[in-house]
């Protein structure tokens, strides 16, 4: 995945968290983050899956070779990303990311549906946006999964033990 892409996913992704309420339950506040490994491994099987035609027929040492330099490319794009996600318990987020050389931050705000996060960002990068981004999360097993029409591959989220929002 080129760089440029993955760094319009993050910023798309940090854009599109988060629409005004908050979590009744009070179980979704806290802080986010990237949850590095799943992602290495999905990023390795799309690879994997995109380069089945390389692939196909190759056997023994070539076999071997590819399938390290796959490795290497997913370590690449999971050791480039770096995102944390504050959800506070006022129904608004914060977030902060870079890829490689690309970084930025994002406000918005967020409302829970049933086990869907609404996200809804409203700033980038200290700059009000004229449309907001929008996105959701999926909940599940202490993290989450951000997808949206903006957001390419879905990206794993777990939360960050002992850290608040905001600090």
């Amino acid at each position: 995945m080129k760089r440029r892409r993955i760094g319009v996913v993050v910023v798309t992704v940090l854009g599109l968290l988060l629409p005004g309420c908050g979590d009744p339950a009070g179980e979704v506040p806290g802080v986010y983050v990237l949850d590095r490994e799943t992602f290495r491994r999905e990023a390795l099987e799309r690879l994997r899956r995109g380069a089945s035609a390389e692939a196909e027929g190759l056997a023994g040492p070539a076999r071997r070779a590819l399938e390290t330099t796959w490795q290497q490319q997913a370590e690449t794009e999971a050791a480039a990303i770096r995102l944390r996600l504050d959800l506070g318990a006022d129904g608004r987020f914060a977030v902060v990311y870079r890829y490689g050389d690309e970084q930025g931050h994002g406000r918005g705000s967020w409302v829970l549906e049933g086990e869907r996060l609404l996200l809804r960002t409203e700033e980038e990068s200290g700059r009000p946006l004229a449309k907001p981004l929008e996105a959701e999360a999926t909940l599940g097993d202490g993290g989450m999964r951000l997808s949206g029409d903006r957001v390419p591959i879905p990206i794993p989220l777990v939360r960050a033990v002992g850290v608040e929002p905001g600090s």
